[in-house]
């Protein structure tokens, strides 16, 4: 009976002693987690971190780009500097009223060298229509001779001749008014300069310009 007893008490120690082992060894539903765990949460926390990094750069970057392009775009006109404004001030030395050309009421022909006078002589021939009406002013040494054909008077002033005297250009005038020929008139070969409007006429079915000047000023 004793011996029963004994076992009995044996086999209810045994069971006590599997049933604390067995619990010293089940996991823990409290406490600090495993190292896995651990590092899993570790792991999940710096992606977070990381991402959200990677936002806050993405956006600063995105802010950065927008200033940049707002302050230095190329399609964004800077109204900070004055339009530059063209000078409203007329060159002194060109008045149109008195230019050359036909495009003024007044050609002053003293104005202009040899070369340039001689075009601008040539071109009132071949454009007369621009120029008839106009003030001419001439300067350059006076010469006529008396037409028995046509009983006519032809005064000119004579602004080129070369050294033989065969070859010369200029411009022929009529002298307004009531003047004697030749009491009245310049000697031939004197510096003259003479001012007014430029006409026409026709002649032996040609046409002809000449000026019809008020007064002659004798230059010496």
């Amino acid at each position: 009976m004793k011996k029963y007893m004994y076992i009995v008490l044996l086999l209810c120690l045994m069971f006590l002693f599997t049933a604390s082992c067995a619990g010293s060894d089940a996991p823990k539903t409290g406490g600090n987690k495993s190292p896995e765990s651990q590092n899993s949460s570790a792991s999940g926390s710096g992606t977070n971190d990381i991402l959200a990094s990677l936002n806050n750069n993405n956006n600063n970057n995105k802010n950065n780009n927008n200033s940049d392009t707002q302050k230095t775009s190329p399609l964004v006109p800077d109204d900070s500097k004055p339009a530059t404004k063209q000078s409203d001030k007329k060159d002194s030395g060109t008045n149109e009223n008195t230019a050359p050309g036909g495009q003024g009421s007044y050609v002053d022909l003293t104005i202009l060298g040899s070369t340039m006078l001689s075009a601008e002589l040539t071109n009132i021939r071949a454009n007369l229509g621009k120029y008839l009406n106009k003030t001419i002013k001439i300067r350059g040494s006076y010469s006529s001779y008396y037409s028995e054909e046509t009983d006519t008077l032809y005064c000119y002033v004579i602004t080129y001749m070369d050294a033989t005297s065969c070859c010369s250009e200029g411009m022929e005038f009529k002298w307004n008014g009531n003047h004697e020929y030749p009491d009245d008139y310049p000697a031939e070969g004197a510096r003259i300069e003479i001012e007014g409007i430029l006409e026409s006429y026709k002649e032996q079915d040609r046409q002809y310009c000449y000026i019809a000047a008020d007064e002659i000023s004798i230059l010496g």
